[in-house]
This record gives C-alpha cells, structure tokens and sequence, in this order.
C-alpha cells in the first residue's frame, strides 16, 4: 500500500476517536496501543514530507521588545 496524505488523515482520524483499527484500502490494520499508532502516524507523516499532525506547532518568531521614551 502506498502512502499518502489520505491515508495519514484515516490514521489521525482514528488516533482522535481511540480506535486502535484501521480501514483503508480494503487493508485492515490492527494497532496493539495509541503508542504504535502515534509511532506509524509520524513515521508515515515523516515519509511523505509533512509535519507530525500530533506535534504541537512550533511557536511564531516574535519581534524583539523595544522599550520607547518619550520626554516633553
């Protein structure tokens, strides 16, 4: 079976639900833990040059603080 964004979101639809079973294809698989089903969806995230959909986001760059004075 190939991989494919398609099949990443049945593998992260089925982490979100707690199903340990997977339906794709005509293909059936059977997870044994939400760790070995964790594992497939970053390997398979990792295969087709996607970010881990279960990794938190990177946060945004901020600009650096400046402090203003003002005088009258």
């Amino acid at each position: 079976m190939a991989l494919t964004q398609a099949f990443l979101d049945k593998l992260v639809q089925a982490w979100a639900t707690g199903a340990r079973r997977v339906e794709y294809s005509g293909t059936v698989t059977e997870f044994t833990s939400g760790a070995d089903l964790e594992r497939r969806i970053a390997v398979t995230a990792n295969a087709l040059g996607v970010p881990n959909p279960l990794s938190a986001a990177a946060p945004a760059a901020r600009a650096p603080s400046i402090l203003l004075q003002f005088r009258r």
